[in-house]
């Protein structure tokens, strides 16, 4: 049954669309022979939806109605675009067991409405309702011109492809669904699915499956975007159904421009955090005591005295660098020494010195001095050897006449102490000028220092001060538990003032072992380096942090491993090729070729025998002879004549030439010794 409903909780059972919308909705629902709901669904969207004819075809059933609802569930059908003016008919096809296959819109720009639906044995649908549109569709009618309110009849062609067959819309499709312009066996709605072959890379069209790894046809996955300087790649299909990333790429120091990253910057919106804008390149932001303009450049947030600096260091007697502090290193704010203002926070009292109060200078614990320093001349007053006498100020605000040290300076005249310095002179012996041109105590040992002239010791070494001089290779005096005291170190050398131990990086690098000072200790010339043994050749360190050339390992050895040759043979293999092992001494010969047992010929000691030709095999050698002093070093049918062997030459018969018959075999050796004899002869001529 079919019809109209304004309520929002009708039964929908088993219905496609189970959420009410508009003043109304269409409903279909299916009831059984004994009266039970089989299913029931509303049909419409977000305006008013009326349902006012139904039949039945095929199994399936058809509605027609008509909607003013824009978002009206018209997928699959051949008209999926409300009117501008009023409502559309509206037709759908829903299967026996309640699954919506396609619905459409039916009309023009002004009302149209559906009162009634049929379906023929062929499958043909017939609707029929009234029209007010110009522009209602038409097509094959047999009126095609609108006047007043108009009745109309359309006919719907049944489905009629079969799957994989072009399509344009669900109804076309005898399975009901039409997928990427193809009929297809599901609807095919899923993410990174397809149904053609050409989006799949597989198959043929009509089955709906994953679309190709690697592939992306139609832009269903996420594109490539960049946040907090890391761009992540456009992502793809991954075969089986599901988008896959293609991987990340960050962007160093730079903050994301756009999808991708930034290349150059202006200022350090152009940066991430942690980085600052130097010219048109990002870097790292700096750490305490690096040099710096503005507060952005560094780590911490504030550049004081032109270092990066640990806090705000804001106090009028506190400073940031070593220059403006008189002591210690850039970076870390503390007060300045006392008897400096570097930042002229200080005001002297206007009595000074007289009244023996505020001098203008800082006391060295961040705050302005309230009182004179002790020995400030108040009146008359005389200054030797590091004492004033006469009336002085006493540093507690008060004058009198007894005898007061210049402490860490030096008399300025024969009437004052110095209040400031130049030079270490002008300081005790036990103190020196610092940078902020006060005199300061020297330090003790394991005090951090940049100068020897800081030190009580006067050596200042790996930036402490040092009890001694320290300038072994293998000792210094920043070892840990043992801050200025000089140590054997184990291990690399300290410092960079040091040489460090040599090393060419092939394996024989030197190395202090904790007990001696004076110098690095490197592997012995026994310590393989380098490739090692390799084709019978071994590399060795020189003693010095070098690695040597290879060489040959001796007595014809090969390599034993991958760091050694053998150290003696038992067997021939222990040998490099051409080499047999002495097993008496263990050495590695060179092999020796043997004579055949006819001593024609020469045999090496690997591959085939050598004919010795004309010689004969020397035994004592194994070689061919290559030369004759008689001719038991020739060959059969050769004489020994001037060195060579030669071919002993054929005579004939008669004494003459040979004119055909063959000699006899007595002949032959007759002729033989006459010719021996006369080679002989030759020889001793």
């Amino acid at each position: 049954m079919v019809g109209t409903t304004g309520s929002s909780d009708f039964p929908t059972t088993g219905g496609f669309d189970t959420s009410f919308g508009g003043s109304s909705d269409a409903y279909a629902t299916k009831i059984s022979g004994a009266g039970a709901v089989l299913w029931s669904s509303y049909l419409g969207g977000s305006d008013s939806d009326n349902g006012n004819g139904v039949a039945i075809g095929g199994g399936d059933v058809y509605v027609t109605g008509y909607t003013y609802s824009p978002d009206f569930p018209a997928g699959g059908g051949f008209d999926a675009s409300l009117g501008t003016l009023g409502s559309d008919a509206l037709v759908a096809k829903i299967s026996g067991a309640g699954a919506l296959l396609w619905s459409s819109y039916l009309g023009g720009s002004n009302g149209d409405i559906a009162t009634g639906i049929a379906v023929d044995a062929s499958g043909n649908v017939y609707v029929t309702g009234e029209t007010n549109s110009n522009d209602f569709p038409t097509p094959g009618g047999f009126d095609t011109t609108r006047g007043g309110t108009d009745c109309f009849v359309t006919k719907l062609a049944p489905a009629t492809v079969a799957v994989g067959g072009s399509c344009t819309s669900d109804g076309a499709c005898t399975s009901g669904h039409c997928a990427d312009g193809v009929c297809c066996d599901t609807a095919c709605k899923g993410t990174c699915v397809a149904c053609t072959a050409a989006k799949r890379g597989t198959g043929t069209d009509g089955t709906c499956g994953p679309i190709a790894d690697a592939t992306d046809p139609d832009l269903e996955c996420p594109a490539q975007s960049c946040t907090a300087g890391v761009v992540t790649k456009v992502n793809v299909c991954n075969g089986s159904g599901a988008c896959r990333g293609t991987g990340t790429t960050s962007c160093g120091l730079f903050a994301c421009s756009g999808t991708t990253c930034g290349t150059s910057c202006a200022d350090d919106t152009g940066c991430l955090p942690g980085a600052f804008c130097s010219g048109t390149t990002c870097t790292t932001d700096l750490p305490a005591g690096g040099a710096c303009t503005r507060a952005a450049q560094c780590a911490s947030g504030f550049c004081v005295d032109s270092v990066c600096c640990d806090k705000a260091c804001a106090g009028g007697c506190e400073a940031c660098s070593a220059a403006k502090k008189g002591k210690g290193t850039d970076g870390t704010c503390e007060p300045v020494v006392a008897g400096s203002d570097p930042r002229d926070s200080c005001t002297a009292d206007a009595a000074y010195p007289t009244s023996c109060k505020a001098d203008g200078m800082c006391d060295g614990a961040g705050a302005c001095r309230v009182n004179a320093v002790s020995g400030t001349p108040c009146g008359a007053s005389t200054c030797a050897a590091g004492v004033v006498s006469g009336k002085t100020c006493n540093g507690a605000g008060g004058c009198d006449a007894t005898p007061k040290s210049c402490g860490d300076y030096t008399c300025a005249d024969a009437s004052v102490c110095r209040a400031s310095c130049t030079a270490d002179t002008d300081c005790a012996a036990t103190a020196y000028c610092t940078a902020a041109s006060t005199c300061a105590p020297k330090n003790k040992p394991g005090t951090a220092c940049t100068a020897g002239k800081e030190c009580e010791g006067g050596n200042c070494v790996d930036g402490v001060c040092c009890d001694k001089a320290c300038d072994g290779q293998c000792e210094a005096c920043d070892v840990a538990g043992a801050l200025g005291t000089c140590k054997p170190v184990t291990g690399k050398v300290h410092g960079t003032k040091r040489p460090a131990c040599a090393d060419d990086g092939n394996g024989c690098a030197g190395a202090c072992d904790g007990t001696s000072v004076i110098a690095c200790l490197y592997p012995d010339a026994k310590t393989s380096c380098g490739a090692g043994c390799a084709s019978n050749k071994l590399s060795v360190c020189d003693g010095k942090g070098a690695c040597g050339a290879a060489a040959s390992c001796p007595d014809n050895l090969i390599c034993a491993d991958a760091k050694s040759c053998k150290a003696k043979c038992t067997v021939k293999e222990d040998c490099v090729s051409g080499n047999v092992c002495d097993t008496a001494s263990g050495r590695c010969v060179p092999a020796r070729s043997s004579c055949s047992t006819d001593n024609a010929s020469s045999v090496p000691p690997e591959g085939a025998a050598k004919p010795c030709g004309a010689y004969l095999c020397n035994r004592s050698t194994g070689d061919c002879y290559g030369s004759c002093t008689g001719s038991e070093q020739c060959a059969a049918g050769f004489a020994c004549d001037e060195g060579k062997c030669l071919p002993v030459p054929a005579v004939a018969e008669d004494g003459g030439c040979n004119a055909g018959g063959r000699p006899s075999s007595a002949f032959v050796a007759v002729f033989g010794l006459l010719a021996l004899g006369l080679v002989r002869r030759r020889r001793g001529a």
